[in-house]
């Protein structure tokens, strides 16, 4: 675990360099991208059973391909260091080098003779991975209620059980999944009427991500919001009014003439929509 959070480290000093020095502009020359994501090379793809080699994997964007900007920033891929990768052929290249060094480990000491297996082969991440299914809505809630606004698993999986008519049992879900999704409606729905501050609104957003790619990032790139140990400590902290806002009690009440002021939508509702949809994924769909 520890020598793969090395790598993954080392790859996201690349990954950083990499976007600072030449941007999310389309591919440049000496970046690396699948082979298998050329068409001519998905029907030079592997065969069923042959064994992976990490060099065929990927190639180098040529300068040609460089400079007519031919190649999308979401086909380059960074390797995580190893004794198997192919490094790209520009400044990101001698990065791995000079990060590693700085650590006090060379890029031979992937290899361990010794112990073959702590022997890192490495991989290869996408710089920039576009999510799919990528759905949205504000939901308006109490705050003082206990109010669940997204479906857990167990919700989902009762809620169908029950549109198909289907009994639960030997053959269906467990009872205590039944029983425990009904406790929850019925603590939900015991909740007092009024007792909270209405109006206030979540983002609840749902797509789908490949392997190797994390909802965090996407919520820091969405929110742009850091996600460094410190801020998430804040998140703890009771909420308060942004800086450039003014305090509660320095805020006095603003008249309106009646027809103005008033927020336009569905009261009380949702509004929804859909974002860019990217390239597929194979993990379930996430929700936050």
């Amino acid at each position: 675990m520890y020598l793969h959070a090395f790598q993954s480290e080392i790859w996201n000093f690349v990954a950083s360099f990499r976007v600072q020095r030449y941007g999310l502009s389309p591919a440049v020359a000496g970046d690396l991208v699948y082979v298998h994501e050329d068409e001519a090379g998905k029907e030079a793809g592997r065969e069923e059973g042959q064994e992976r080699s990490y060099e065929k994997d990927v190639r180098l964007v040529t300068e040609e391909e460089g400079r007519e900007g031919s190649v999308p920033i979401t086909r380059v891929v960074l390797p995580l260091p190893g004794v198997s990768v192919v490094y790209p052929a520009n400044e990101c290249g001698g990065q791995y080098k000079l990060r590693c060094e700085a650590r006090g480990v060379s890029l031979e000491a992937f290899r361990n003779k010794a112990q073959s297996e702590y022997t890192l082969g490495g991989d290869y991440r996408k710089v920039v991975e576009k999510p799919g299914n990528f759905e949205w809505k504000v939901r308006v809630y109490e705050r003082e209620r206990n109010e669940r606004l997204v479906e857990s698993d167990v919700d989902v999986l009762v809620r169908r059980e029950e549109e198909e008519g289907r009994e639960g049992g030997r053959e269906g879900l467990p009872m205590y999944w039944k029983r425990f999704a009904q406790e929850l409606r019925r603590e939900e729905e015991g909740e007092g009427e009024g007792g909270g501050e209405e109006g206030s609104r979540a983002l609840v957003v749902s797509f789908t991500l490949p392997p190797s790619t994390y909802a965090t990032m996407l919520l820091r790139e969405l929110l742009k919001v850091s996600m460094t140990t410190q801020e998430m400590k804040k998140l703890n902290d009771p909420p308060s009014l942004p800086p450039s806002l003014p305090s509660a009690k320095a805020a006095a009440p603003m008249e309106v003439e009646d027809g103005e002021g008033k927020e336009g939508g569905k009261e009380g509702g949702e509004e929804e929509g859909v974002m860019v949809e990217g390239g597929g994924g194979e993990e379930q769909a996430q929700e936050a």
